[in-house]
Formats: C-alpha cells, structure tokens, sequence
C-alpha cells in the first residue's frame, strides 16, 4: 500500500507564522512604551544662532627639560629605572651573508 507522503512545510510554516506574531507583539508594545514627540519647528527665517567656534590656538611642544624625569622613571620597567646601558664593542665585520630562510615545523632557520 502507498502512503502519501508529508509535505515538509508544516513546521517551517507555523514558526514562521509564530515569529510573525512575535514580531507584532514586540512593535506594538515598543511603539506603546515610546512617548510621542512633538515636532519642534526652527526659529524664524534662516538665521540659527549657533555660536562660532573658538580659534585653535598653535600647538607648541614642551621643551625637553620638561620630559627628564620621564627619561629617569620610565613609566614601563619593573621598579621606574632606566635599563643599565653595556658597553658596546665597535662592530666588527664576520663576512656572512644571508642566502635564504627555511620556516618548517622542525624550526627556523637562516642559511648562511
């Protein structure tokens, strides 16, 4: 015996139709909740009194005597104190040249 086969539209059908609803309720209770505003018409003519802006005065920086005690506490390393300076060596030239990079899941390295 051959049955007929269902439609698969009832369940998309009826929460489409629930959500319509829900949409309904949700408009109307907002628009319930919103006080009406009244329209405020401008002033007569074109004329706004709107004040004019100020005039930007030049930015001039401070001189750099001012930031020395940044310099002295920087504000990022542990305990406010400047990092202790290393001697440095004059360079000294190896003769090396770089030939290519190999990025793999081993490692990176650079040919020499």
């Amino acid at each position: 015996m051959i049955g007929r086969r269902k439609s698969g539209l009832g369940l998309p059908l009826a929460l489409a139709i629930m959500c319509a609803g829900l949409a309904w309720v949700l408009y109307h209770d907002l628009e319930a909740s919103v006080p009406w505003l009244e329209r405020i018409d401008p002033p007569a003519g074109n004329a706004l009194s709107i004040p004019p802006l100020p005039e930007e005065a030049d930015f001039v920086m401070a001189p750099s005597q001012a930031f020395q005690e940044v310099l002295e506490r920087p504000i990022f390393t542990p305990g406010r104190r400047p990092p202790v300076e290393a001697a440095l060596a004059p360079e000294q030239r190896l003769g090396l040249a770089l030939k290519g990079t190999v990025l793999s899941d081993q490692g990176r390295f650079a040919l020499l």
